[in-house]
C-alpha cells in the first residue's frame, strides 16, 4: 500500500507561541465591567466583519481575561486561534468551554477539527462525532469521514507491524 495516498497535506505544527488564558467568570460585574466587556466584544466583532483576526482575537482576550468570558465565547476566540494556525491553543480554549458547558457541540466541532490539524485522528474522531450528535453539520461530516478513514489506515499499519 502506497504511504503517499494517506498523506495528509493540512497538517499544521505544533505552535511555539504560548497558550493563552481561559479568563474566569465574574459572577457580578459592575457597570462599568459590564460596559467594558460589552465593547470589546463589539470591537471583537466589527474587527472580525473587517477581516481583522488578529485584533478581534486581542478584543476576545480582554474579555476572556476581564472576567466577562463564556463557553460561547472561549469557543469563537479557539475557532479564530485555529484560523491563525495555533491547534494548542484553540484546543485548550475548546476543552476549557467544555468544562463549562458539556454540550456544546461548536467547541467539539473546532477542538476536532485542531486535533485533525495535529494529525491526532483517534481523538479527533472522536470530538467530531460528539460534535456531530449534538449539533450535526454537513460540512463536517466530510471531516469526520476523512479522519475515520486515517484511524482505519493508522488501525491496519499497527496490525502488520505486530505481525511483522
Amino acid at each position: 500500500e502506497d504511504d503517499s495516498e494517506d498523506e495528509d497535506f493540512d497538517l499544521l505544527p505544533e505552535e511555539k507561541e504560548p497558550t493563552l488564558g481561559s479568563g474566569f467568570i465574574e459572577e457580578e460585574p459592575t457597570e462599568k465591567q459590564l460596559e467594558a466587556f460589552g465593547r470589546w466584544k463589539q470591537e471583537a466583532q466589527d474587527s472580525l466583519e473587517a477581516g481583522d483576526v488578529k485584533t478581534s482575537l486581542e478584543r476576545l482576550t480582554e474579555v476572556i481575561e476581564g472576567g466577562g468570558g463564556s463557553a460561547l465565547m472561549l469557543t469563537k476566540r479557539g475557532e479564530l486561534l485555529l484560523k491563525e494556525r495555533r491547534p494548542l491553543a484553540a484546543i485548550q480554549d475548546c476543552s476549557a468551554a467544555l468544562q463549562l458547558n458539556p454540550d456544546l457541540g461548536k467547541a467539539y466541532r473546532v477542538r476536532g477539527i485542531a486535533h485533525r490539524k495535529l494529525g491526532k485522528y483517534k481523538v479527533a474522531k472522536s470530538d467530531l462525532a460528539q460534535a456531530q450528535n449534538l449539533d450535526f453539520d454537513e460540512g463536517v461530516s466530510f471531516i469526520e469521514k476523512f479522519v475515520s478513514e486515517k484511524v482505519r489506515l493508522e488501525e491496519r499499519r499497527r496490525k502488520r507491524q505486530k505481525t511483522q
